[in-house]
């Protein structure tokens, strides 16, 4: 239910992890990346046991696969600085408008 991706690295990089300090956007149906593995949303019906974290939370978790896809550097937002990668979570709103769902998604 996107239409843009935003990948970026979580704070808690250190010197030396340059190659892992970044941040791209682009179309979720870029060629070579594909959206996987999504986990069911929450029912009132869904055993606890079988499906610990479905039955208890409502995120709409997913996992998207990147297979050899190129990113144009005009959607490349930061590249190899600890500092700013380490920054930009914390110090920009991208926790506020990352770490929610969406209402109305929950199929009961």
């Amino acid at each position: 239910m996107a239409d843009e991706l935003i990948i970026y690295s979580l704070p808690g990089l250190r010197p030396g992890d340059e190659r892992h300090a970044g941040g791209v956007r682009g179309p979720d149906r870029d060629p070579g990346a594909a959206v996987d593995l999504a986990r069911a949303l929450r029912r009132r019906t869904r055993n606890r046991f079988d499906h610990p974290l479905s039955a208890h939370f409502e995120e709409a978790d997913s996992l998207v696969v990147f297979d050899d896809v190129l990113v144009p550097w005009d959607r490349v937002f930061l590249h190899g600085s600890v500092e700013l990668a380490n920054k930009l979570y914390v110090e920009t709103n991208l926790r506020q408008h990352t770490a929610h769902t969406r209402p109305g998604c929950v199929d009961w």
